[in-house]
């Protein structure tokens, strides 16, 4: 476009060491579609070392907060450390083991925490059916609002607005007369009796099917077929990104209940537990969670992928 030109590439980084500009070189070279350049380290960036940390076979608890722990024994503190995930459902792994340990972290965007993810708390809800406690075991209204409004979210009613805050709020303030409130709610919406009477058939058998001893994963698969839940997440979302990010979520969950070997109770339990720290703290001295495209720019001692 501007005719006779000069191209000056930065080949050098002042950001990392030797090791991981030989990484980054070794994979970039993947992509044919770029200018091909080749970028090292200055000599006088100081040394970057680079671990894989395998997960033991059916054992994850502890991996992310040991390795932080490793690294406050190091000489380093909570904010030295950045977890970088590809896509934020892979969030819910770190937040979550961070969180059972009473480590404090940020999220870079609070949407996207399990707490206000609307498939998770959905999967909370329809666990706690079965689970030893029922949905009166979840302490705070507003984590039941929450939940209610997850679990509605995917029980294809068509309500307007206001008819839907209205319901969550009655059931989240009666949680243990669940299924009286849904026929209170036919009687009131008569347009709309059968599909309640659908969604309280639905959760009926889920409550019979879920048992608070069981595997949380063998119960997420359940959930899954009872209610057709991969199928009404892509339904919900208008583009079709967001809906395969709420499937990841429901994927790593899974993957996450399993590989802790956690039962219904357990599972809940972690799921529906008061941070206060990380809801109260103003302490700057804490990890970050954020994603690979929104921590362009930054630098951080310790960086976990």
């Amino acid at each position: 476009f501007f005719g006779d030109t000069t191209r000056f590439t930065l080949s050098h980084t002042f950001r990392f060491g030797h090791a991981l500009s030989c990484v980054a070189n070794t994979l970039m070279y993947h992509n044919k579609n770029r200018i091909k350049k080749f970028c090292i380290s200055s000599r006088k960036t100081p040394r970057t070392a680079i671990r894989l940390h395998l997960r033991p076979e059916g054992n994850s608890k502890g991996l992310i907060p040991g390795l932080v722990q490793r690294w406050l024994e190091y000489g380093g503190a909570f904010k030295d450390v950045v977890i970088l995930v590809r896509s934020w459902a892979m969030a819910l792994e770190p937040e979550m083991e961070l969180m059972s340990a009473g480590i404090p972290y940020n999220l870079a965007d609070k949407t996207k925490s399990y707490r206000t993810r609307p498939e998770i708390q959905a999967c909370l809800g329809f666990m706690a059916l079965g689970g030893g406690h029922g949905l009166h075991g979840i302490k705070s209204l507003e984590s039941r609002e929450k939940v209610f409004s997850g679990m509605l979210r995917y029980a294809e009613l068509y309500l307007k607005k206001p008819q839907r805050i209205r319901l969550i709020s009655r059931l989240a303030e009666r949680p243990q007369d669940l299924y009286r409130t849904l026929d209170s709610a036919c009687e009131e919406e008569p347009t709309l009796k059968s599909q309640l009477q659908k969604v309280s058939r639905l959760w009926h058998e889920l409550e019979t099917r879920v048992s608070p001893s069981m595997p949380a994963s063998e119960a997420l698969v359940e959930i899954d077929k009872v209610i057709d839940f991969a199928s009404k997440i892509q339904k919900s979302h208008i583009h079709k990104q967001l809906a395969n990010d709420a499937l990841r979520g429901l994927e790593v969950l899974t993957e996450y209940a399993r590989n802790r070997k956690e039962t219904v109770d357990e599972l809940i339990d972690e799921l529906s537990k008061e941070d206060e720290h990380n809801e109260n703290s103003s302490d700057s001295d804490v990890i970050q969670i954020t994603s690979i495209h929104k921590a362009k720019g930054g630098e951080w001692p310790m960086v976990i992928l």
